[in-house]
């Protein structure tokens, strides 16, 4: 037999390929099909009851200082005092950097400015609306209406005694030495009266109250510095004191706390007003004695003697 051919091994393992799917197709035919593969599935979790939408809240509140406020209106140039201003809780938008607010900033700071515009009542004390002695404005402030403040340099007594000092009421007193002044020579006068001081040099007036710390701090306040004297006068005193003080030097003299009277120029006091020296023309009469007439029977004579006798309050003799 000759050799087989691949062809023929081909259809051969073909065929055995054949023969053996058919017989395992007719015993899967016969055969009980498996129980089927049954996998439990876990319970599905109950959905979860919904909650309520939480609300938003609301912003909260905004809070506001206590400051501090006007109880009733004060008029540009008024003195700032305890009755005047009361601490507050604030309910409306401000200026925090304006605003005089508690615990930042003390009352007594307050209490003794001036207030340079008006404030209504209830409205707030802001710190650009008042000022306090030494600052710019201030000097503005405390003068009356229809008055000027005049600053003058007086006599070296006057600023060495360091007794006048701001808020003392004084005289203001021009004084001519020989030869100042043509046709006048020495001489004094009174240019102005009662006039208040408004500052000692850099050492403004001081007003309001003063509370328990000031009162103990002036045994130890420095003496008013420099030697000028701001004075509040009318216009027509500012002129005359400004007149006197080209032609002679000023002085000032203290006026009582009790006595009061304003007033303008008063008398001029001359040298001789001073002191009344004997001149060439005064002659100095001979004393004397008194002439007494005595009459002795139906004459009349000059009784030298009886007129160095001191006169009777008798009448005299009738004639025999």
């Amino acid at each position: 037999m000759g050799p087989i051919q691949p062809r023929t091994l081909i259809a051969i393992g073909a065929a055995v390929v054949v023969v053996l799917g058919g017989f395992l197709l007719l015993r899967g035919v016969g055969a009980p099909a498996p129980p089927p593969v049954v996998v439990e599935q876990p319970p599905a979790p109950a959905p979860a009851p919904e909650e309520p939408e939480a609300e938003e809240a609301p912003p909260p509140e905004p809070t506001y200082p206590t400051v501090l406020v006007a109880t009733r209106e004060i008029r540009p140039g008024a003195i700032v005092a305890p009755e005047l201003v009361e601490w507050r809780e604030w309910t409306t938008p401000l200026d925090i950097e304006l605003a005089v607010v508690k615990d930042a900033v003390e009352i007594d700071q307050v209490i003794g400015t001036v207030a340079i515009r008006r404030i209504g009542r209830g409205e707030l004390i802001l710190v650009d609306g008042v000022v306090r002695p030494g600052q710019p404005g201030f000097m503005r402030a405390v003068l009356r209406a229809g008055h000027r403040g005049v600053t003058v340099q007086v006599d070296d007594p006057t600023t060495r005694a360091s007794i006048i000092r701001p808020g003392d009421r004084v005289d203001v007193i021009m004084v001519l030495k020989g030869g100042e002044f043509a046709g006048v020579g020495p001489a004094a006068q009174i240019l102005v009266r009662d006039v208040r001081v408004l500052a000692v040099g850099s050492s403004p007036l001081e007003l309001g109250r003063r509370t328990r710390s000031q009162l103990t701090d002036l045994a130890s306040a420095d003496e008013p510095d420099g030697d000028t004297y701001t004075l509040e006068v009318t216009p027509a005193d500012a002129e005359r004191i400004a007149l006197g003080a080209s032609v002679g030097r000023l002085t000032l003299a203290m006026r009582s706390l009790t006595q009061t009277g304003a007033g303008s120029s008063g008398r001029l006091t001359r040298f001789e007003d001073v002191l009344r020296l004997p001149s060439d023309d005064d002659t100095v009469a001979p004393v004397l004695p008194p002439q007494v007439k005595v009459f002795r029977g139906g004459g009349r004579s000059m009784n030298a003697e009886a007129a160095a006798a001191p006169a009777s309050d008798a009448p005299p003799e009738s004639p025999a």
